[in-house]
């Protein structure tokens, strides 16, 4: 079965998905660029410019554009089992620079206030899964009722 021609795009819409690719890659490329530039100092944290802040910077803003256009381009595409593996592919590739831009830091923190550090992590952790479960519950209890895509 052929798909159906696509539609253009509206202006808003185009600008919107040139906005969040955009930002996507500014955080990524803010996320990887900082990451060389902190260093353990006397007092705790210092920050020096150091050169491989500008190609992690780059890398990063690369990678959250390509991810985006990786998503927008599966949703054009007829093949939808080659869709999902190319976004599986694009979501274990990027999902490392989040776990790393977090874990990164946490060298920094004193061995003696550890501890409370990685408990405050946990309960934080565990407090924003108890909040993406009732997200998530609410959702589908608000959809319940709704009739499937193109039917009225």
């Amino acid at each position: 079965m052929k798909p159906p021609p696509a539609q253009p795009m509206s202006f808003a819409e185009n600008a919107f998905r040139w906005v969040l690719m955009f930002s996507t890659g500014l955080g990524f490329g803010a996320l990887l660029g900082t990451l060389p530039l902190a260093e353990r100092g006397p007092a705790g944290i210092q920050w020096r410019l150091h050169w491989a802040s500008l190609p992690l910077f780059a890398i990063g803003m690369v990678a959250g554009i390509w991810f985006w256009r990786l998503v927008y381009r599966l949703g054009a595409t007829t093949d939808e089992t080659l869709a999902r593996k190319r976004l599986k592919l694009g979501a274990f590739a990027v999902i490392p620079l989040g776990i790393i831009g977090f874990l990164y830091p946490l060298r920094f923190i004193e061995p003696a206030r550890r501890t409370e550090v990685f408990i405050g992590l946990g309960l934080a952790i565990a407090v924003l899964s108890v909040i993406g479960v009732v997200l998530v519950g609410l959702i589908r209890w608000l959809n319940e009722n709704e009739p499937p895509d193109g039917q009225a």
